[in-house]
């Protein structure tokens, strides 16, 4: 009898992933602040009805409004021998976490390198960009991150990481704006650059300024289709008026995502450590980042795993 071949399940699904630094204290801080925005203006659109923390297999009805369980880190107490060097708390629409989702993994430096911290805000398929957009012009103006992106995800929620960015990156050789979840070595990775461009990727005022970016006027961005928001926290660039996933065999324009990552190179990430699957080749995973500047060299990457 032959024996069956694995299968893992990979699907879009829009996503928006925050970025972000700093000290526990300043890290619950805007966790907190997200929260409190999501509970005003995201419970109903999401449609939150459980959570979970830490390694909990089980999820609990959610009741009230978002908040994170347990006591808030002090400036005082931000080293590793007092501070987890990950909390992990996630609310969902249903216990199998496969409609809308929020996350918040908080990491602690770890081998004397800053990890990146994330949020991350799942949407059900229809109905979402209008919330997406909202959030981002929120974000921008009251939260102080590194970075973000905000679009369509290629999403697996399974453990076998290999078999599904096996997947992930044929899927990536027609849906070119879809983005890869985070890879495990990404909280590293993010604190050097941005590896891809989404249809909405935000860019915190401190990175705006250390790559001094010239981005132009923005009725000028607008005719290329790219639009521009600024507020006191960062910046946010929209490639194109609604999100798309980038079919290259559906006839999709890819221009307003290279305009994009053309205007953000300074902040591109040069080199990525090993990503699971067919990304861990350095080949494959270089093409993939560069895909919008050298198009050829993504469609020509091999993507036999090693």
């Amino acid at each position: 009898m032959p024996i069956p071949k694995a299968k893992v399940d990979v699907r879009l699904q829009p996503q928006c992933v925050l970025h972000f630094g700093g000290s526990a204290a300043e890290r619950t801080s805007i966790a907190e602040d997200l929260l409190g925005y999501a509970s005003r203006h995201l419970k109903g659109t999401l449609g939150l009805a459980c959570r979970r923390a830490g390694g909990e297999a089980g999820w609990r009805t959610l009741e009230g409004d978002l908040r994170l369980p347990g006591s808030v880190p002090s400036d005082a107490a931000t080293s590793t021998s007092s501070t987890p060097a990950c909390r992990r708390f996630e609310w969902a629409s249903d216990p199998g976490a496969r409609g809308s989702l929020l996350r918040f993994v908080d990491l602690e430096p770890l081998g004397g390198r800053e990890r990146s911290s994330t949020i991350t805000i799942r949407f059900e398929s229809g109905g979402y960009t209008e919330a997406m957009t909202g959030l981002v012009r929120w974000v921008i103006g009251h939260l102080p991150l590194t970075w973000g992106v905000a679009g369509w995800f290629h999403i697996s929620d399974g453990d076998r990481l290999d078999l599904a960015w096996d997947r992930i990156a044929a899927l990536s050789k027609r849906h070119w704006a879809a983005l890869p979840g985070d890879a495990p070595s990404m909280p590293f990775d993010a604190m050097e650059g941005i590896p891809s461009v989404g249809w909405l990727t935000l860019v915190g005022s401190e990175w705006v300024r250390r790559a001094n970016l010239r981005l132009g006027e923005a009725a000028g961005l607008a005719a290329q289709g790219v639009f521009l928001r600024a507020d006191r926290h960062g910046i946010a660039l929209a490639a194109g008026s609604a999100p798309e996933t980038g079919d290259i065999h559906g006839g999709s324009s890819l221009a307003a995502y290279r305009r994009v990552d053309e205007l953000l190179t300074p902040l591109m990430l040069q080199r990525a450590r090993p990503w699971p699957g067919a990304f861990r080749d350095e080949d494959v995973r270089q093409a993939w980042m560069g895909r919008f500047r050298e198009p050829e060299a993504w469609l020509r990457a091999d993507l036999v795993a090693p």
